[in-house]
């Protein structure tokens, strides 16, 4: 079973495969700085173990599954230097913010 996976620096391109999935025991997911586009698979939705995913520094667009920030597990992702935007308003936020301990880093977003 995987639970650790870092792609991070591999110049991979395209869409993340639907297949991601069905890593349903991974904790920690790294795709940061590929050349990833299209949207973040909504799959990842379905990680009911994920902690931490790392998005960053690819050519994502769209928007973040809600499904994805309220995974049970999930404390952090960082998506910066993308085109993703999320639809939670700040009211969610800071519910959110008060019953979980967690990051969303949008840090030089493009």
């Amino acid at each position: 079973k995987i639970t650790y996976l870092d792609l991070a620096d591999n110049a991979f391109a395209g869409s993340v495969p639907s297949e991601i999935g069905s890593l349903t025991k991974i904790t920690y997911l790294d795709l940061g700085s590929n050349n990833f586009t299209a949207s973040v698979p909504s799959e990842i939705g379905s990680l009911t173990l994920l902690n931490v995913l790392h998005l960053g520094s690819n050519g994502f667009t769209g928007s973040v599954s809600i499904e994805i920030l309220l995974l049970p597990s999930f404390t952090g992702s960082t998506l910066n230097n993308t085109n993703v935007t999320t639809s939670l308003s700040s009211a969610i936020v800071l519910l959110l913010s008060k019953r979980y301990q967690w990051k969303l880093d949008f840090y030089n977003k493009g």
